[in-house]
């Protein structure tokens, strides 16, 4: 696993969500269909983000959310393949 995948996975370990995703959308994938993935999670997460301060969700549901993006993302990172 390269060095890239070991500090993103640190930063998922940690719960810094925001800081992983920013990191994996700045990864140069090998396919399209990862990349895809990547702008996906970054719009989740953000989305949530947005909603947590606009007080449009709750804070279970965030929570929930959250989680759902974090055991995304680690699955993710393991199946990218990096030029």
């Amino acid at each position: 696993m390269s060095n890239v995948k070991d500090e993103i996975k640190e930063l998922i370990a940690e719960d810094n969500l925001k800081d992983a995703v920013k990191k994996m959308y700045n990864l140069n994938v090998k396919n399209s269909h990862d990349n895809n993935q990547i702008i996906i999670l970054n719009a989740r997460f953000n989305r949530i983000q947005k909603e947590l301060a606009s007080y449009t969700i709750t804070e279970m549901n965030y929570k929930v959310e959250f989680h759902r993006i974090k055991r995304a993302a680690s699955y993710l990172l393991d199946d990218l393949e990096l030029d």
